[in-house]
């Protein structure tokens, strides 16, 4: 799932492990978790969503079960047990989610949206549906679909960073770059320390051949990044090319003045 800074999202979804398997009336199950972290790097953010549990049923159980098999990295048990739990009629739309982020990372998309289609079904309202059905979509090249579920995450929940980040990608290799400049700034104005939006935007600015706006918002990343980092790297690389292409076109802007 991880992906090169190339104009590609930076932000994937992922599950995390349930500490228990019982569950106390009024208690609340973690659920899943999202995840914004720079491939290479181990910063990650994480933001936990849960709901009310009165009492344990069948498909929440099965769902701790696939939870805890995928963190033991059983992946096809993780699944099986996750089918089942999506199978119990009272399964709720973040059970159908993460079972698309499971199908997602073992690359059956067409399964994986299938379970996202499900989740929003089940749940018009649910951010996290939405978002994982549009990174589903991105990557089977259905941008506009694509564009159209992050839309109705941030419509949802403005506030949404990861569908944020993610409707300003796709809104850029839609070519409409005011959109995602918008989108990118909006989250920024958020969460403002974040590297890999920051990241995000400043190759958006160097794509659209604002160099030195582009310089100045990698170099705020750079300032952030620790020292002997992959991600710092990574960062160092597309500042350095940033400088290569800026004086060619200074360069060239100066010949046709003259």
């Amino acid at each position: 799932m991880a992906r090169e800074f190339d104009g590609s999202r930076s932000v994937i979804t992922d599950v995390v492990q349930v500490p228990t398997l019982g569950c106390r009336r009024e208690s609340r199950i973690p659920y899943c978790a999202g995840k914004m972290f720079a491939p290479g790097s181990s910063e990650i953010q994480a933001q936990n969503y849960d709901m009310p549990c009165p009492e344990p049923s069948a498909a929440l159980i099965l769902h701790q079960l696939a939870i805890l098999a995928y963190d033991s990295k059983k992946i096809e048990v993780a699944l099986r047990f996750m089918s089942m739990a999506c199978a119990q009629p009272e399964a709720p739309a973040l059970c159908h989610r993460n079972h698309a982020e499971m199908l997602h990372r073992c690359g059956r998309l067409h399964e994986a949206e299938a379970a996202a289609r499900r989740a929003v079904q089940l749940d018009s309202n649910c951010v996290e549906a939405w978002d994982s059905l549009g990174t589903i979509l991105f990557d089977q090249g259905a941008l506009l679909e694509s564009r159209d579920s992050y839309q109705a995450a941030v419509d949802i929940k403005p506030d949404f960073l990861p569908a944020l980040n993610n409707l300003a990608v796709v809104l850029y290799k839609l070519a409409q770059f005011n959109a995602s400049e918008a989108c990118y700034r909006r989250a920024l104005s958020l969460q403002p320390d974040n590297l890999e939006i920051q990241l995000n935007f400043a190759n958006l600015l160097g794509e659209l051949k604002r160099y030195r706006e582009a310089l100045e918002v990698a170099k705020r990343v750079l300032d952030g990044c620790p020292e002997n980092n992959e991600f710092r790297r990574f960062v160092l690389e597309f500042m350095r090319s940033l400088v290569q292409v800026h004086p060619k076109r200074s360069q060239a802007n100066s010949a046709r003045c003259s």
